[in-house]
């Protein structure tokens, strides 16, 4: 009497997709990791590049119109305007200064606490500014600006009219730097709940600055 043959195929099958099954879940956390990880690598490379073109934006104009009143006004409408990009970040400090060493970094004491809260320090000569000092130049306000003959005035610790830009001088123009730190919020976590990016550039002045026309 013959025996009944029993089939394999069902089994083998079920084993095969359950192996699929585990393979999968090993795998896949670690692909959305990576995908992830990407994606933000990706977003604050566009940040740190956004940052790094609004320093040379700010620093062109600011050598472009030099001695003009409202430099620093002018100036920081070139970063607030380049730093539209990236809406979700906090300006924390945007300084002008005289540029000295090779390096182009600003002093500290133009970048502390107290800078920010004093808009610069005169002894460095850099003005420095808040996210709200920024926020509040892209509302077209002037309030601040082209005077410094007041102690409320926001570039009085380095005059826009005072800077050198005499070709002649044995130094020469007076070097312009552009310096800002922002902070960012991450989007996957992965490295941190914020970034923070600080960059800078740096110009000769040009002479006889002035403000574009209108049309």
């Amino acid at each position: 009497m013959m025996r009944p043959t029993r089939s394999r195929s069902g089994h083998a099958g079920g084993s095969d997709r359950g192996a699929i099954f585990v393979q999968m879940a090993i795998i896949l956390p670690f692909l959305i990791t990576l995908v992830l990880a990407v994606f933000e690598l990706g977003m604050g490379w566009r940040a740190q590049m956004t940052v790094s073109n609004s320093a040379r934006s700010g620093a062109r104009v600011s050598s472009n119109i030099s001695t003009n009143p409202l430099a620093d006004f002018s100036t920081l409408s070139s970063v607030g305007a380049s730093l539209r990009s990236i809406d979700s970040a906090t300006v924390n400090w945007v300084t002008i200064y005289k540029v000295t060493t090779a390096d182009i970094t600003p002093p500290a004491a133009c970048t502390s606490a107290a800078a920010i809260s004093s808009n610069g320090n005169a002894g460095q000569n850099c003005n420095t500014y808040s996210g709200a000092d920024l926020a509040a130049v892209m509302t077209g306000s002037q309030t601040g600006f082209g005077d410094c003959s007041n102690v409320s005035d926001k570039d009085r610790n380095w005059c826009p009219t005072t800077r050198g830009v005499d070709q002649a001088s044995t130094a020469g123009p007076d070097t312009v730097g552009v310096a800002m730190s922002i902070t960012y919020p991450s989007f996957t976590k992965l490295f941190g709940s914020t970034r923070t990016i600080v960059d800078k550039f740096a110009m000769r002045l040009e002479p006889a600055g002035s403000l574009p026309s209108g049309p």
